[in-house]
């Protein structure tokens, strides 16, 4: 994914979409389209819609469409059919929520004018593992730990630069 042109190096989240990319994404089992906007997620809407109820999207490969065309990601199909809301999709593969945490931190910090309606965060099983690893996939990631007051510190940042070339991060 990251010799595709789809994903970049990123010192505080590991990686990151790579803005205005378009590029099959080739895998063992399918291959398919995929374009990411110009704030480097994958969207076929607008970031923010005036007068629509407004809503963010945090997630990993599940949330950012793994194995399915742009026009059939959740956040689009559910876009299709409510023409009232619009679910803007600041997923990621291979994320666990700490590095969406950092996403939503770095798009609300650079989004400052926009107020959400809600946020929606998708789970999956192997996001426990995600976030007690400073390396998911091969790939080096911040990582939270508790410190000796008990709040979350940063670690790992900036993230080491190693981006391994035989290794999907999905």
């Amino acid at each position: 994914a990251l010799r595709n042109g789809l994903f970049m190096y990123d010192a505080e989240l590991g990686w990151k979409g790579t803005p205005n990319a378009r590029s099959p994404y080739i895998s063992k089992d399918f291959i398919v389209h995929v374009t990411h906007d110009e704030h480097a997620f994958r969207n076929q809407t607008p970031t923010f819609i005036p007068n629509k109820r407004n809503i963010l999207l945090l997630g990993d490969s599940y949330g950012w469409g793994w194995g399915v065309e742009d026009n059939e990601t959740a956040t689009s199909v559910f876009n299709q059919q409510n023409p009232n809301a619009n679910i803007y999709n600041l997923s990621v593969p291979g994320y666990g929520t700490d590095q969406e945490l950092l996403t939503l931190q770095r798009f609300s910090k650079q989004h400052p004018d926009k107020h959400y309606d809600d946020v929606v965060l998708l789970l999956y099983y192997n996001d426990f593992e995600d976030n007690i690893a400073t390396e998911r996939y091969s790939y080096p990631k911040p990582m939270f730990q508790q410190d000796k007051d008990n709040q979350l510190q940063l670690t790992n940042v900036p993230v080491p630069y190693a981006i391994p070339e035989a290794v999907s991060i999905t």
